[in-house]
């Protein structure tokens, strides 16, 4: 976490200080960088709040989600973004975002990280796409970073209409 990210998923503006403060309390949090810019729970106290925010209001928890995906695409991390969508349980930007960043990371050779996101989505949301099933295709096709071949072998019934739309 950062403070911006903060900033953006309580909808507040003083997370930093409130980052430095804890961090200099020696509270909880762990510095993941040199600059203190980023920062994660320490272990047992992340499992705990965890606990507590499960047993909480899930429209919270799912809008807390939703602005942090939102947070997370603006500063171009699609993979935080996506699985962010995902745990605020909206399927539709869950799509959209992997249909704005999916092709980028098939070209970059994160196939992996594509057929991940891809193997999080019921089959009906992916046919309801061709955007998504062209990438699922893409990510099922043997290559630089290949799958097993069994994966591989499915790859045109994952195609579905991708490459025959009228």
């Amino acid at each position: 976490m950062c403070a911006s990210l903060c900033d953006a998923v309580v909808e507040k503006n003083n997370s930093a200080q409130i980052l430095e403060q804890i961090y200099k309390a020696n509270l909880f949090i762990v510095p993941l960088d040199e600059y203190g810019k980023w920062y994660r729970y320490h272990k047992l106290f992340a499992e705990l709040l965890w606990a507590r925010i499960e047993k909480s209001d899930t429209c919270r928890l799912n809008q807390s989600h939703l602005r942090a995906s939102l947070w997370f695409e603006k500063h171009q991390y699609a993979d935080e973004a996506i699985l962010h969508a995902m745990s605020g349980k909206d399927m539709d930007r869950v799509v959209d975002l992997m249909e704005k960043f999916g092709t980028d990371y098939l070209y970059r050779g994160k196939r992996k990280t594509v057929y991940r996101w891809l193997s999080l989505l019921p089959e009906a949301l992916i046919k309801k796409s061709y955007h998504i099933q062209y990438r699922s295709c893409m990510g099922h096709l043997p290559g630089k970073n290949q799958f097993h071949i069994s994966e591989s072998k499915r790859a045109p019934e994952r195609c579905g209409n991708a490459f025959f739309t009228t």
